[in-house]
């Protein structure tokens, strides 16, 4: 009998070639205007409440309600502050939320939807984009490369990672890891090629 730890690596060794083999061959990341990349400090993982990376928006996931709010908690001169921005209706069930890299976009999955649902939060008043992302069965965690050029979501049910290209929104590539899948963390080596991470 295979240990957890072996299909673990397998999973891990599969992820990595997809990102590699199956995904646009584009450079890492960098912003919509075709700036610089913005690059994320540590590497990213699941969570059910995130922070952007300036410490000003706090993105919380209310499970029961099919939503998530969004709360200012700390304001442009650096004061701490706690008002809520917006509480905003997602798909059901939601679960998990990351932050891109450049703070302006999360992306939040919803289990019994299997879509992921993309928050702007640039706008003044915090708003959900129109169309949500399908992905797999009941998708739970959710990361971002640290260039913000990919956003990977662990499809629990189904046994799978969905891969989604930031830029169109879309997903680019699907990868059966096996077993039921809750979290993910991804690496973060510090150089602007989001393809040789591992997940």
């Amino acid at each position: 009998m295979r240990s957890r730890n072996y299909i673990l690596r397998v999973g891990v060794g599969i992820v990595c070639g997809a990102m590699l083999v199956g995904c646009s061959s584009s450079d890492g990341g960098g912003d919509a205007d075709g700036g610089a990349p913005v690059t994320l400090q540590t590497p990213s993982r699941t969570s059910s409440v995130a922070l952007t990376s300036d410490d000003r928006k706090l993105v919380v996931v209310n499970r029961q309600n099919n939503s998530v709010s969004v709360f200012e908690v700390r304001d442009g001169d650096g004061d701490d502050v706690a008002e809520l921005l917006a509480e905003l209706s997602v798909g059901e069930e939601p679960r998990f939320v990351a932050i891109a890299p450049d703070n302006r976009k999360a992306f939040i999955t919803n289990a019994v939807d299997g879509s992921v649902s993309v928050i702007d939060l640039e706008a003044p008043i915090p708003q959900v984009l129109a169309e949500t992302i399908s992905v797999g069965a009941e998708p739970r965690g959710v990361a971002f490369t640290p260039n913000g050029q990919y956003a990977y979501v662990a499809n629990h049910t189904e046994g799978s990672l969905s891969v989604i290209e930031t830029s169109s929104l879309q997903v680019v590539n699907t990868v059966k890891v096996g077993g039921n899948p809750m979290a993910i963390a991804v690496s973060n080596d510090g150089d602007i090629d989001d393809r040789d991470e591992t997940v």
